[in-house]
């Protein structure tokens, strides 16, 4: 199998292999948000470090 990449929203990119997707582990932290609207509880996650990467396309 070949690596390949596709385009997601916001013109992010993801690295595939068959079936698997790559990804870089970060370090986050969980935020839970309580709204009273229709969503009601839900949870955020924010980075704790940097983690805007770019690859280069040739």
């Amino acid at each position: 199998m070949q690596l390949e990449t596709s385009l997601w929203y916001e013109f992010t990119n993801a690295v595939e292999r068959g079936p698997l997707v790559y990804a870089l582990k970060i370090e986050s932290e969980e935020k839970v948000k309580i709204t009273n609207d229709i969503y009601k509880q839900f949870t955020e996650v924010f980075s704790k470090e940097p983690w805007n990467f770019r690859l280069l396309q040739k």
